[in-house]
C-alpha cells in the first residue's frame, strides 16, 4: 500500500459483535471468496463470516455445520445464486441469503469435498480428498447424481482446486501439480 494504511472490519455494537471480533482474531482464514453481490464470504477454521463490501461490517454466520467444527475447504457461488460450502463431511448448499437448502453426500464416495466448479448450469466438477479424484455432479429437479469423470487423478492425494477459466478450460490443482 502506498500510504501504508489498512482497513479493519467493523462489528455490531452488541455482544454478537464482540464475539465475532474475538473469534476472527483467533481464527485461521482458509479463503476469502467474493460473492456476486460484492460481499465477501470468509471461510475460517472455526467459523464462516460475511464481510459487507461497502461497510466492512463482519458478522459470523450461523450455518448448519458451524457447531460441528467441521474442517471447511471452500466456498463457491454458482448460477442461480447457490452458495456451496465444501467440508470434510459433505457439501452444503445455501441460497444467497444463507438459508440452508440441502446437504450433498453419497454412499459411493468419501464425501470430502475439497473443490467444485460449475461448467454448465446444474453440472459441476467436484474435486475430492483422500485420493477419490474427479467427479461430475449433476442436479436435477429431484436428485443429485454423481459420475466418475476419470481415474487419472485417483490416488494422487487431494484435489485442492477445480477452476474454469474465461476460455472454458478446466484447471485442476492437486498435491503433485497443476493440470488442464
Amino acid at each position: 500500500p502506498v500510504h501504508q494504511t489498512y482497513t479493519r472490519p467493523v462489528y455490531l455494537p452488541d455482544s454478537s459483535g464482540a464475539d465475532t471480533k474475538q473469534s476472527i482474531e483467533k481464527d485461521f482464514i482458509n479463503q476469502v471468496y467474493t460473492l456476486k453481490n460484492g460481499d465477501h464470504l470468509v471461510i475460517a477454521r472455526d467459523a464462516d463470516y460475511l464481510l459487507k463490501a461497502k461497510t466492512y461490517l463482519l458478522q459470523k454466520l450461523d450455518l448448519p455445520f458451524s457447531k460441528e467444527k467441521l474442517i471447511s475447504y471452500f466456498a463457491y457461488e454458482a448460477s442461480r445464486y447457490r452458495i456451496w460450502r465444501g467440508t470434510i463431511n459433505g457439501l452444503y448448499c445455501f441460497d444467497s441469503s444463507f438459508h440452508f437448502l440441502f446437504k450433498v453426500s453419497d454412499k459411493n464416495i468419501n464425501n470430502i469435498f475439497q473443490s467444485i466448479c460449475e461448467y454448465s448450469p446444474g453440472k459441476y466438477i467436484t474435486g475430492m480428498g483422500s485420493g477419490e479424484g474427479l467427479w461430475q455432479m449433476q442436479l436435477t429437479h429431484n436428485a443429485i447424481n454423481f459420475k466418475k469423470i476419470t481415474s487419472a487423478f485417483d490416488h494422487k492425494g487431494n484435489i485442492t482446486i477445480v477452476y474454469k477459466d474465461s476460455t472454458n478450460k478446466i484447471w485442476i490443482g492437486t498435491q503433485d501439480g497443476l493440470y488442464c
